[in-house]
């Protein structure tokens, strides 16, 4: 039976996929695919022996790299609190409302689809996939804008959600109007507060975002608990000092994810070479 298990790993089935909306396999399809079988039970044990020693040293090696990967994350969302918790001299603390401008969004109607075939980018929840938003899934008209209540938000700005992806948190490369699971967040000073420090702010007060998140179907949060966040802030060339410093140690927290995941990577190709040779009579 585990040879039979292995034997079927080593097959590609989403290739054979029949379905349109859900993947589905004909047995009619299945029944016709060959395999390399070997005949011998002794043979058949001699392979599944090797291939569970094998299988089990990639899986441990799999779970520590993934270890580190949650480490490395870990270790940067730690930094970023430390950042916000262990304050110097000469901070202070405003509700965000008293500070920045927050300007909500809006969906141009669907039915007229020429209000989407524009140059404006229009962003929602699942564009907010990186720290720095660079394009969106759909770009509408001007007349879009106009007819609608959306905003866009300037270049340079921080977005959040309020809806639906609690937590998530972006900076504008470009200028983008918004939908309405979103809010741009801006400075009413820029002397005063800089973006790229309230962005990383934001960062840290994720999880907090996602607690106070209310509603039975679709979490979010209103519009006097964004204002009433208290944000704690030093002067604007301590904040630049700040940002400089998370940035460094943001690139250092990349650099040692993108090496684990590519050991991720490479120990599920190791996998499948594995299986390959086993029934190639390479092992």
């Amino acid at each position: 039976t585990k040879f039979i298990h292995y034997l079927c790993l080593n097959i590609d089935f989403k290739s054979r996929n029949r379905g349109t909306t859900i993947p589905s396999l004909v047995k009619s399809d299945l029944v016709k695919i060959e395999i390399p079988f070997i005949d011998s039970i002794t043979e058949q044990l001699r392979i599944v022996s090797i291939l569970d020693k094998a299988f089990d040293a990639i899986d441990k090696a799999k779970q520590n790299a993934e270890q580190n990967l949650n480490n490395a994350k870990e270790l940067f969302e730690s930094y970023l609190q430390r950042v916000f918790e262990e304050r110097g001299e000469g901070w202070e603390e405003k509700k965000l409302g008293e500070i920045t401008n927050i300007i909500g969004g809006g969906t141009p109607s669907k039915r007229n689809s020429d209000y989407y075939v524009g140059d404006i980018l229009w962003a929602s929840v699942r564009d907010l996939k990186q720290d720095l938003l660079k394009d969106t899934e759909f770009k509408i008209t001007e007349d879009a804008v106009k007819n609608s209540s959306t905003n866009i938000i300037p270049k340079g700005n921080v977005v959040i959600a309020t809806r639906v992806g609690l937590g998530k948190v972006c900076i504008l490369e470009n200028d983008t109007a918004i939908n309405q699971d979103l809010r741009g967040i801006i400075p009413k000073n820029t002397r005063r507060i800089n973006s790229e420090f309230l962005f990383y702010w934001f960062k840290s007060i994720s999880k907090l975002i996602i607690q106070a998140g209310t509603g039975a179907t679709v979490q979010g949060v209103k519009l006097p608990f964004v204002k009433g966040l208290l944000m704690p802030f030093p002067n604007i060339d301590k904040q630049r000092q700040i940002v400089k410093r998370i940035d460094i140690i943001k690139s250092k927290v990349q650099s040692l994810e993108s090496i684990y995941q590519q050991k991720l990577d490479d120990l599920e190709e190791l996998k499948k070479s594995i299986l390959e040779k086993a029934f190639s009579g390479e092992l």
